[in-house]
């Protein structure tokens, strides 16, 4: 199931997100996308967690229950399954984020 966890972190000190995003071996990717962006329908052999550190986008996926969207902002936190088919289109202004590969667990906020 994906989760969409709204104003879920507070500008957070970026070196201490990045160290618990981090998988055991690996990295973590940092994306920028300019406005209008779109990473069409696809889907990914591997968990995912993304963090909104800036903009925001539309972020799609199809589940069990159809399809569904939200726009993430700011601080927002996506937690995709791997498998998840899903999308997303930057917003006016753009949007970075960090995508982990692994599902992570970060305390605290609402899921949307």
């Amino acid at each position: 199931m994906v989760e969409i966890l709204t104003r879920h972190l507070t500008p957070p000190a970026l070196p201490d997100l990045i160290r618990t995003l981090m998988p055991e071996q690996g990295a973590v990717e940092v994306q920028r996308d300019r406005p209008g962006k779109e990473h069409a329908w696809h889907a990914h052999p591997v968990d995912e967690t993304l963090v909104i550190l800036e903009g925001s986008l539309r972020f799609y996926w199809a589940d069990a229950s159809g399809n569904t969207e939200t726009v993430c902002r700011q601080g927002d936190v996506i937690r995709l399954p791997a498998g998840i088919r899903h999308g997303s289109v930057a917003l006016e202004g753009g949007v970075v984020y960090l995508i982990a590969p692994r599902i992570v667990e970060l305390g605290g906020g609402g899921t949307a």
